[in-house]
C-alpha cells in the first residue's frame, strides 16, 4: 500500500496533460500511487496515458465511458489503497515537493484534511483572449488566510472560521486527505452534476476531526477559457445551467448537511455553508436577466420539483435582496455626489455603503 493515492481525472486534455503528470512523477514523495481515469477522451489523452504507464510502474490506467468529473473521480476514490488520497486535475499541476510537504505535516499532526494555497496562471493557447479581471478575482478567491496557517482545528470549526472570514474555496485540488475519514463518512461527489466541489468540500470538513491550512502555494491553477469553469454562451444557456446544477447541489447539500450538522458547532457551520451557497447562486442569477428562473426549470429536471422547491424560494428570496443591496448602495452613491463628494457620514457613515 502507498502512503498516498493520486487521483487524475482525464478527459480530453492531450494539450496539458503531459505537464500535470510530469509534476506528478517529479515528486519528491516517491511512495506514491498515480490512478489516471480516462473519462472516455477522444483526443490523444489515451496514447499518452499508455505511454507514461509504460516508463513508469507507478501510474495505473481506468478506462470508462464518459460520466463526467464527479464520475471519474468516484472510479478513482474506489480503486485507491494508499492512506491519503490527493484529486489532481488534469490541466493544472503541483509542485515538486507538494505531497512530501502535505504528507509530513499530515503525519505530524495527525490530520484528516489538510488545506493549501496555489498560484493562477493564465494560459492563452487556444487563441482565445483570457479575461484578466477573471484571474485576478481567481487569485484573490484562492487567497489563503496567514492567521489560520499552522492551527490544527475541528472540521467543523475550520469550515466556520473559514466562512466568517469570507476565505473558503470549495476546490478539492487544494486538500490534503485521509482516505479512512472519507470512506467513513460514505462520501461521493454528485454523479451528472456540476459544481460537485461545493458538495463534497464542505462534507469532508465535517468529517474530518482534525483540519490544518498552510500557507504554502502547492498548486497551481491553469486558467484557460475552453474549461468547464470559464466556459460560457453568448446567449447564456451555459450560464443558466450552470446556475441549474448549483440549485441542484445546494439541495442535495442541505440534506446531507442537516444530517451531519450533530452538535451546535456543525449545525453553525452547515448554516454558514447554505448561505454561502445561496450567494454564490443569486450573484450567478444576477448577471442576467431570466436566467435564474431558465435555471429552476432545469434544476427540477435534474431532481423533481419538490426537491428545489424550497431553494427556489430562498434564491427568489435573496435574489431579490441583493436587488435592494445593489439599489441601496447606488442611492448612497447619488447621495454622496449630491454632497458634493465630502462628507460621507449623512449618507451611511464610512466606506458610502459597502455592506456584504
Amino acid at each position: 500500500m502507498s502512503k498516498v493515492s493520486v487521483v487524475i481525472p482525464v478527459y480530453n486534455v492531450e494539450k496539458y496533460l503531459g505537464e500535470c503528470l510530469d509534476s506528478v512523477l517529479r515528486q519528491t514523495l516517491k511512495d506514491l500511487e498515480v490512478i489516471c481515469v480516462d473519462d472516455g477522451s477522444m483526443d490523444g489523452s489515451p496514447a499518452i496515458l499508455a505511454e507514461y504507464a509504460r516508463k513508469d510502474p507507478r501510474i495505473k490506467v481506468v478506462t470508462r465511458a464518459n460520466g463526467g468529473l464527479s464520475a471519474a473521480r468516484n472510479t478513482g476514490m474506489d480503486a485507491a489503497t494508499g492512506k491519503y488520497i490527493y484529486f489532481l486535475d488534469s490541466d493544472d499541476w503541483i509542485v515538486d515537493d507538494a505531497m512530501e510537504k502535505c504528507l509530513v505535516v499530515c503525519e505530524r499532526d495527525g490530520l484528516d484534511q489538510l488545506v493549501f494555497g496555489c498560484e493562477v496562471h493564465v494560459s492563452a493557447d487556444d487563441g482565445r483572449a483570457i479575461d484578466m479581471d477573471m484571474a485576478r478575482r481567481k487569485a484573490a478567491y484562492y487567497r489563503i488566510d496567514e492567521t489560520l496557517c499552522g492551527k490544527v482545528l475541528d472540521g467543523a470549526a475550520l469550515l466556520s472560521e473559514l466562512h466568517s472570514r469570507r476565505r473558503f474555496f470549495a476546490s478539492v485540488p487544494l486538500r490534503f486527505m485521509r482516505l479512512d475519514a472519507i470512506r467513513t463518512a460514505k462520501l461521493r461527489f454528485p454523479e451528472g452534476l456540476l459544481h460537485e466541489d461545493e458538495y463534497f468540500t464542505p462534507l469532508s470538513l465535517l468529517a474530518s476531526q482534525r483540519t490544518e491550512v498552510v500557507c504554502d502555494r502547492l498548486y497551481r491553477r491553469r486558467l484557460r477559457m475552453d474549461s468547464i469553469e470559464t466556459a460560457r454562451s453568448a446567449d447564456g444557456g451555459d450560464e443558466a445551467r450552470h446556475l441549474a446544477h448549483l440549485v441542484a447541489v445546494m439541495s442535495l447539500l442541505g440534506v446531507r448537511l442537516d444530517a451531519a450538522a450533530a452538535g451546535k458547532a456543525r449545525r453553525g457551520a452547515a448554516d454558514a455553508v447554505k448561505k454561502y451557497l445561496l450567494r454564490s447562486g443569486v450573484r450567478c442569477s444576477l448577471a442576467r436577466r431570466g436566467v435564474l428562473s431558465a435555471a429552476l426549470r432545469m434544476a427540477e429536471g435534474l431532481l423533481g420539483e419538490e426537491e428545489c422547491r424550497g431553494f427556489a424560494r430562498l434564491c427568489w428570496r435573496l435574489r431579490l435582496a441583493a436587488f435592494l443591496e445593489r439599489a441601496r448602495r447606488r442611492f448612497v452613491r447619488l447621495a454622496w455626489y449630491a454632497a458634493g463628494g465630502k462628507d460621507r457620514s449623512c449618507v451611511g457613515g464610512k466606506g458610502g455603503g459597502n455592506g456584504s
